[in-house]
């Protein structure tokens, strides 16, 4: 996903306009394909040790990185060649490989669209609504085949062809909250941006994307009252139930597929409060809209408990 990032930002800054670049993207990856999809970009800062936007990662920073004018994304699900899942070390601590599994992208996708749904301001968004319902069904359609119950010879390359669609759904759903009407910052995304690769050095994006999933349905079953739009998904993914069905199915989902915990990504002890400061400084610095702090505080401090 770096890649298609720098490419992003390279071919904006090369064309010296606001939007005038157009741009053709041909992801290999999963994480490439979740990040071509997406209007937001991330590139590394070796000052600051953080991913951020490439207008402020750049030396000097402080130019507006506006996306391209118009992106062409070639995507051939057959030559993204991905592990349906990691081999299982026991008890929760694996790390992430440097290549994601089918099983990561799904969680990761999920956490995203869960969160995407939080984020919705009014029930009427169709836009939004839609492209977290083809998240969740084409996330859930991929774990359904590692679960075992889809049992024929093209399984593999059934659950593949999901994933692939679950993270072009999900990575349409990142928000980087900077300017007026795009909504708040996507939480996933706002902690990446202010932990990678500083506090957590290990595995993938969508390692640490999906090791959220389980600590934030937590934070959100603690709540008074959940938009609409989470009880939908809610209930889509867990049959029928509620955020507190949502809570036992993530986690239980998580250990099934073998996603990392976020405790496992990170090198020596997680200090919270000392990556919450990190996340204060990360959103003053960018200036961006982000979820309240006492949900992204529950949801990091969840995610490390379990």
């Amino acid at each position: 996903g770096g890649a298609i990032d720098l490419a992003k930002a390279t071919a904006v800054a090369v064309s010296g306009t606001e939007g005038g670049a157009d741009l053709v993207l041909a992801p290999a990856t999963l994480g490439a394909a979740m990040a071509a999809a997406s209007p937001a970009a991330l590139v590394l800062s070796t000052e600051e040790e953080a991913l951020l936007p490439p207008g402020i990662a750049a030396p000097g920073g402080g130019w507006a990185f506006h996306p391209p004018a118009s992106v062409t994304v070639v995507l051939d699900a057959d030559a993204i060649v991905v592990p349906s899942r990691r081999p299982d070390r026991g008890g929760g601590s694996n790390r992430g490989a440097s290549v994601p599994t089918i099983a990561d992208a799904a969680m990761a996708s999920l956490a995203i669209a869960v969160d995407a749904a939080d984020a919705m301001v009014r029930d009427g968004d169709e836009v939004t609504n839609t492209l977290v319902q083809n998240t969740v069904s084409n996330a859930l359609e991929a774990l359904r085949y590692l679960d075992g119950t889809v049992e024929d010879d093209d399984g593999k390359k059934h659950a593949k062809s999901h994933a692939v669609s679950a993270v072009v759904h999900a990575g349409q759903l990142l928000r980087s909250g900077i300017g007026t009407g795009g909504g708040r910052r996507s939480v996933p995304l706002g902690l990446a941006s202010a932990l990678l690769p500083r506090h957590f050095p290990h595995g993938h994006a969508l390692n640490f994307f999906a090791s959220l999933l389980p600590g934030m349905c937590v934070a959100l079953s603690g709540r008074a009252a959940n938009a609409r739009a989470v009880e939908g998904v809610a209930s889509t993914i867990t049959g029928g139930g509620s955020i507190s069905n949502l809570v036992e199915w993530a986690e239980r989902a998580s250990c099934g597929a073998g996603i990392p915990t976020l405790a496992s990504l990170a090198e020596g002890t997680p200090d919270v409060p000392s990556m919450m400061g990190n996340f204060d400084a990360n959103a003053a610095l960018l200036n961006c809209e982000d979820a309240d702090y006492e949900f992204v505080e529950e949801v990091l401090h969840r995610s490390l408990s379990r």
